[in-house]
């Protein structure tokens, strides 16, 4: 997998392995953490509106202070990113053994 060296990266490959997503499926992406300004999830959804090919997952409840940043958040996103408030533990380890890529933006 190629790394950058500053920024975020737009695609890497990835190889396909059992429970993954294989070629010609979407790679998905998924961020885990409370949907607040200090977590970066705007940046991630902005950036998301040039990665058509990719589908995103955000699992988190928005931040009881967040002050409107999750319908901010929410507005912005395209149809490749997809919204969990919350989920149980079980169903959260299953979301990221599914996801190629961990996405951790702040």
């Amino acid at each position: 997998m190629m790394r950058p060296s500053r920024g975020i990266a737009t695609y890497c490959p990835f190889i396909a392995t059992s429970g993954r997503p294989k070629f010609g499926s979407p790679p998905r992406d998924m961020a885990g953490v409370r949907i607040e300004s200090r977590k970066g999830q705007l940046d991630l959804v902005t950036a998301a509106q040039n990665m058509r090919e990719v589908d995103f997952l955000l699992v988190g409840k928005p931040s009881e202070f967040g002050g409107g940043y999750y319908d901010k958040v929410k507005s912005l996103a395209g149809h490749n990113v997809e919204f969990r408030c919350f989920v149980e533990q079980s169903e959260l380890r299953q979301f990221y053994s599914e996801a190629v890529v961990h996405v951790l933006p702040s």
